[in-house]
């Protein structure tokens, strides 16, 4: 293996950063409006799944999601879960909640447009009475340079 291989494969790597250290970031963030919602958060993200994809963008569609589940509930559960199909991530966000509110406060057109510039979904998928999913996915594939 010659060196620019190796180089390029080290680059790839520094790239790289585990969605569960980025989930927790961002949760913390959020502390005190959680506590102050008495609510919380579980993250369930296996510490192994790398994230690849545009980490800006991630991290600003995860934001907006997790600011806006907590504008809208109180004394919730909020669990993360990611998993990865082949070069797609799935991130999954579960509101178990005590009121009803409506999925558009939760996935703004905004958001949807800002996953959708790396090929990303944002949607509720099921909503029933004091739970609501939210999935968020999108090609866990690298920009090309």
């Amino acid at each position: 293996m010659d060196s620019a291989t190796v180089n390029n494969e080290n680059r790839q790597q520094e790239k790289q950063v585990p969605l569960k250290r980025l989930v927790n970031a961002l949760i913390n963030v959020k502390l005190h409006e959680v506590v102050r919602k008495e609510s919380f958060f579980i993250n369930e993200v296996q510490g192994s799944l790398p994230l690849n994809a545009d980490r800006s963008i991630v991290i600003n569609v995860l934001d907006n999601l997790f600011q806006n589940v907590l504008s809208e509930t109180g004394k919730s559960c909020i669990r993360i879960s990611a998993k990865e199909y082949s070069n797609v991530m799935l991130i999954h966000i579960y509101d178990n909640h005590e009121s009803e509110y409506g999925t558009e406060n939760i996935v703004s057109e905004r958001i949807r447009v800002e996953a959708n510039k790396i090929g990303g979904f944002v949607g509720v998928t099921r909503r029933q009475k004091n739970q609501t999913v939210i999935a968020f996915s999108f090609p866990n594939l690298p920009a090309a340079a």
